[in-house]
């Protein structure tokens, strides 16, 4: 599973939130290379589980994993997360989740079920999350900015309530393409909501960009 600039901006920011529960442990649903897992653990010390459906990721990731300073507060399982059981219940589950729900597919299976929704839907999606999150429990997803509308019915059904989206542009002059957000069913607020554009007309990434993936890339 390649590593790309936006699941790297969403790790980042979801890392940065400071009000993530303590003391839990948090579940990585579709951790693909572990990318995600691995910049959590860098900024948080809960436990982390992270679950791949697909073997040969799964392997890798955990390759991954144990290469690292952190490979004793990260698991991973190869499994189908909607398969999947426990009587423990999460502080915190993040996802970057299959991004093209009924569009075009490739010849590939393994490239169908990392990027599309064959394995894995929306709303399936959110009802796990609601069903594994302990009562303070946070989540956080990376989302087709398309998507934003649906995820926000589906999330307000489900008694999530919104704290913070991220709308992110590849440059000002693009339009968002990508939503970064963090849910709970805490006490309902106002949403906070920011935007950040990656690189600027002439390809220099922004300073905004700079700030949260400072910790994380060799610039």
């Amino acid at each position: 599973m390649k590593v790309c600039t936006d699941s790297c901006l969403f790790g980042a920011w979801m890392a940065s939130q400071t009000d993530i529960p303590k003391d839990t442990g948090m579940l990585d649903i579709g951790t693909g290379s572990g990318l995600l897992s691995l910049m959590m653990a860098q900024q948080h010390d809960n436990p982390i589980l992270g679950i791949e459906i697909d073997e040969a990721a799964a392997i890798q990731a955990n390759q991954n994993v144990q290469l690292t300073p952190w490979k004793d507060r990260i698991r991973i399982l190869n499994a189908d997360v909607m398969q999947f059981q426990t009587v423990e219940k999460f502080g915190f589950i993040f996802s970057n989740p299959p991004f093209y729900e009924n569009s075009l597919t490739s010849a590939k299976l393994q490239k169908n079920i990392a990027h599309h929704d064959e394995a894995l839907t929306l709303k399936p999606l959110l009802e796990f999350i609601s069903g594994n999150l302990n009562e303070t429990g946070k989540a956080s997803l990376l989302l087709p900015y398309s998507r934003l509308e649906t995820f926000s019915t589906l999330a307000e059904d489900l008694g999530f309530n919104l704290l913070k989206i991220l709308k992110v542009k590849q440059t000002p002059e693009h339009d968002f393409f990508r939503a970064c957000i963090y849910f709970g069913k805490t006490a309902a607020m106002p949403t906070v909501i920011e935007e950040m554009y990656i690189k600027s007309a002439s390809g220099i990434y922004s300073d905004s960009f700079c700030g949260l993936l400072n910790d994380y890339y060799l610039w």
